[in-house]
């Protein structure tokens, strides 16, 4: 019996059928996945304030003109905005949780998230 598929990405290397999860190098049997449950983790701010704070100290000891401060503060702003939340996917398998996906595409992480409880679905209405 050919294996059931719910959800593939090639260029992420995802496949989840009735049989397994496959992400990346890592291959999960389905038998052993009892539920599977999404996470979201906020980039960690502090790193980037105290960058800002730096910038700050330095634009003030340099003289203070327009463009010392926009070249000292400008490092800051540009990962405070670039910093992204990441979304996990993690499993409950027999040996216990892991994380099998983190990804800043939370979109994804949902499909991958359906696609596995759609796994497990599907495979206890064959047993």
């Amino acid at each position: 019996m050919p294996e059931q598929l719910f959800f593939e990405s090639d260029r992420q290397r995802i496949r989840v059928t009735d049989s397994r999860v496959m992400v990346g190098s890592q291959t999960y049997a389905m038998g052993a996945v009892a539920s599977v449950a999404g996470s979201r983790v906020p980039p960690n701010r502090i790193a980037q304030a105290l960058v800002l704070l730096l910038g700050v100290f330095f634009a003030y000891k340099s003289g203070g003109s327009i463009w010392h401060w926009g070249v000292a503060l400008a490092p800051g702003f540009l990962w405070l905005l670039l910093a992204k939340t990441r979304y996990g996917v993690e499993l409950q398998v027999s040996s216990g949780a892991t994380r099998a996906l983190t990804t800043k595409d939370e979109k994804l992480a949902r499909g991958v998230i359906d696609a596995i409880n759609e796994a497990i679905v599907y495979r206890d209405k064959a047993k």
